[in-house]
């Protein structure tokens, strides 16, 4: 329910909610969150370690994939329409994500493989 930034005195909650419908081969994760007292916030991050071999990004002024290159960071505050990942991870087939924004994050940052 309520993940907070700090326990003993949050500044920020978040809910995520993770759904699988039957017969579905993925799951959905949607996150909210929310101030509960008064502070100075630039942004609120919500991330997540997958380990892949390749990350693609389409940003609303291009695209950008990130596969075997020298730089395995890519920093946008152009707005992300959707992200995908494929091969790597923890389990040896490897883990594919699959990220759709309704509303686009403020500032995105890609890093691939083991940087």
């Amino acid at each position: 329910s309520d993940i907070a930034d700090n326990a003993p005195q949050p500044f920020v909650l978040s809910n995520w909610t993770l759904t699988l419908s039957a017969n579905d081969r993925f799951f959905r994760m949607q996150t909210s969150s929310r101030s509960v007292r008064a502070f100075n916030c630039v942004g609120v991050r919500v991330s997540s370690y997958l380990g892949t071999l390749s990350t693609h990004g389409f940003f609303q002024r291009g695209v950008v994939q990130i596969m075997n290159a020298p730089n395995q960071y890519f920093a946008s505050t152009d707005p992300v329409h959707r992200i995908y990942t494929l091969g790597g991870g923890i389990v040896k087939s490897g883990i594919s994500a699959d990220f759709n924004f309704t509303t686009a994050p403020a500032e995105v940052v890609l890093l691939n493989g083991n940087a």
